[in-house]
C-alpha cells in the first residue's frame, strides 16, 4: 500500500508542479504584452462631434479630421455640421496653432518627452492609472477608459479612451455634465499609414 501511495503522491506533485510553471508561463507572456511598446506610426482619424441632451438625444456639430505623424505632431480640421467656415488646429515643434481663416495664433509649449508618448503607446499604462474605468472598442480598436471628475461640478466627469496603437490622441472624449447632457468626440475611422 505505501508504495501505491507514494506514487500517487508523486504524480499529484508532478501535476502540481506542470500546473504551476505553466500558469507562470502564461502569466509571464500576458505581463509582457502590456508592458510592450506599441510601434509608433502615422495615422488618420475622423471624428464626429455630438451633443446629447439630458432626454438622450443626439445632435451632431462638427466632423472633425485629424492626421497624426508619427512624431506626434498632427493637424486637425474642424468642419462644423450645417454651418459655413470650419478651424484648424495642429501641434508642432513650435506648439498649437489655431486658425479659423481669417486669424491665426500659436501657443508656444515643449515637446512631449519620447518616454512619454512611449509610454501611452502600452496597455499598462492605462490599466495601472487611478483613472482606469474599464475597455471598450472605438473604430475597431480596443480602448481603454480613463474618468476624472470635473472640478466645477459635483457629479460631472470628463471620460478619454486611448489605444496603444494611437498612443496619446484620445479615440473619444465625452464631458458628462450633472443633468445627464453630454458633449462627444468620438471617432468614427482610423486609417494607419
Amino acid at each position: 500500500m505505501s508504495i501505491l501511495r507514494l506514487r500517487t503522491f508523486s504524480i499529484v506533485c508532478a501535476a502540481v508542479f506542470v500546473f504551476g510553471v505553466a500558469s507562470y508561463n502564461v502569466f509571464s507572456f500576458q505581463q509582457s504584452q502590456k508592458s510592450q511598446i506599441e510601434p509608433a506610426r502615422a495615422f488618420k482619424l475622423v471624428l464626429v462631434e455630438s451633443d446629447v441632451d439630458p432626454g438622450g438625444v443626439e445632435t451632431f456639430k462638427a466632423i472633425r479630421t485629424q492626421n497624426v505623424e508619427a512624431n506626434g505632431d498632427w493637424n486637425e480640421a474642424v468642419h462644423p455640421i450645417g454651418k459655413v467656415g470650419h478651424a484648424q488646429y495642429s501641434r508642432t515643434a513650435e506648439g498649437v496653432s489655431v486658425s479659423n481663416g481669417k486669424q491665426s495664433f500659436t501657443i508656444p509649449q515643449e515637446p512631449r518627452p519620447t518616454a512619454v508618448r512611449e509610454k501611452t503607446r502600452t496597455i499598462e499604462f492605462y490599466e495601472t492609472s487611478r483613472a482606469f474605468v474599464g475597455t471598450d472598442t472605438v473604430a475597431g480598436l480596443k480602448v481603454y477608459r480613463l474618468r476624472s471628475k470635473l472640478d466645477n461640478e459635483k457629479e460631472g466627469w470628463l471620460e478619454t479612451a486611448y489605444s496603444p496603437a494611437t498612443g496619446i490622441m484620445p479615440l473619444r472624449t465625452i464631458i458628462h455634465s450633472p443633468d445627464g447632457s453630454e458633449k462627444r468626440i468620438e471617432t468614427i475611422r482610423v486609417t494607419f499609414q
